[in-house]
């Protein structure tokens, strides 16, 4: 069986040869460097494979000599038994999908179809036909789902002009229908970025970790659907999409909404940058909502933590003290200086309670004696307390 492109119009044969020769007639087309077709024309013959081209009635048979350079055997590409100018080594560390994506790509640059045919092929006037006899090429072609968006096999969420959103996690993320990343992480939905993005030579993103953290979260925030809603808001830090970066982006009123009026603030599978982009007083949210009930040891932990530092001198339950599920990544406590409120997190009883008396103390000193983190005016209160201390450790004055 072997797997047959078409599309209108007669390929100039040069565009195969020569490198740097590339010319597409769609602005919305992927191939920019002239080199893909090359590529895929290496990989298929050092695949075992075969392939030709049919210029309208103008037939191009693909095939390899051998060729001795500097005592080193290359198998040299010829077209029709001429040598061309590259080997099989070219694009050595590709893939045979890959030459199934460029081929594919090519194809739907200029809007052609593709099938497989067990019968012989002839060339036409005013039709390019790429020809491939090769199996692990239709195999990869029977699994161009993975690089390619086939629409007819998913299940649109929302589509704009900038980006398509369907059902279905994956770590692969696509720009105008085709693969050119994979997430380390798992992505809650299938995007496909319509928006320019800029790409190396091999169809893959330049800057992916800009377009990941920055661009589609950007895209998403817009999207009014339900579907995108309730995945942002709860995604978690196992998705892709918990990590990028919405402090710069600008939420639709809805994703606004739902954060505020269901106090997502305070929970710790939202984004923490969404959080702060979304929320308008982080303390205005923590004081509306409940404290969390804790567990009997944790609760026996607070309390030891509680009568630890009031032994020492610092009676914390003077104010209010609120233990909230999350208060943002990496944060353990926060003091609301104004209303007299002590917040911990969560997270903070997984350290011991050493580390619970550690995070009451420290917001304790900031609502008793009004200072702020990372100040001089912060430091002299702990240092002090620590000369006291050690006063009282060795029973006389310094």
């Amino acid at each position: 069986m072997t797997v047959l492109f078409v599309n209108n119009g007669e390929i100039d044969i040069r565009a195969v040869t020569t490198f740097g020769v590339s010319v597409k007639n769609s602005t919305s087309a992927l191939g920019m460097f002239g080199t893909g077709l090359k590529y895929a024309i290496a990989i298929i013959l050092r695949h075992g494979g075969k392939i030709t081209i049919f210029s309208g009635v103008n037939k191009y048979e693909f095939g390899t000599a051998t060729e001795n350079i500097r005592d080193k055997d290359f198998e040299l590409i010829t077209m029709n038994g001429v040598n061309l100018s590259f080997t099989t080594e070219q694009g050595k560390t590709w893939e045979v999908w890959q030459a199934v994506r460029e081929i594919l790509c090519n194809c739907l640059d200029e809007q052609g179809e593709f099938t497989t045919t067990d019968e012989d092929v002839e060339g036409e006037e005013g039709i390019t036909k790429i020809v491939v006899d090769c199996l692990d090429f239709e195999q990869e072609y029977n699994n161009r789902q993975e690089f390619i968006i086939t629409p007819e096999n998913l299940k649109l969420v929302v589509t704009t002009p900038s980006i398509d959103v369907y059902f279905g996690q994956t770590k692969n993320l696509f720009y105008k229908g085709v693969k050119v990343h994979k997430s380390d992480k798992m992505y809650k939905f299938t995007y496909n970025i319509k928006t320019p993005v800029a790409l190396t030579e091999d169809r893959t993103l330049k800057y992916p970790s800009s377009t990941e953290n920055y661009t589609l979260p950007g895209l998403l925030v817009k999207l009014g659907a339900d579907e995108i809603i309730n995945s942002l808001v709860s995604c978690g830090d196992s998705y892709a999409e918990y990590h990028g970066s919405y402090s710069g982006t600008s939420p639709c009123q809805k994703l606004v909404d739902k954060v505020n009026s269901q106090k997502m603030v305070v929970n710790r599978n939202i984004p923490p940058s969404l959080k702060t982009r979304c929320a308008p007083s982080l303390r205005e949210c923590l004081r509306e909502a409940p404290s969390i009930r804790l567990p009997a040891m944790k609760e026996k932990m607070l309390f030891k933590a509680i009568d630890f530092l009031k032994a020492i001198g610092f009676n914390v339950d003077v104010y209010k003290i609120k233990v909230m599920e999350d208060l943002g990544k990496g944060v353990l406590g926060l003091a609301d200086q104004d209303n007299e409120i002590i917040y911990l997190s969560m997270g903070v009883f997984d350290m011991g309670t050493k580390y619970v008396a550690g995070t009451l103390y420290e917001e304790f000193i900031h609502i008793f004696y009004g200072v702020s983190d990372e100040t001089r005016g912060f430091q002299d209160v702990v240092i002090n307390h620590l000369m006291s201390l050690g006063e009282a450790f060795v029973g006389e004055p310094v």
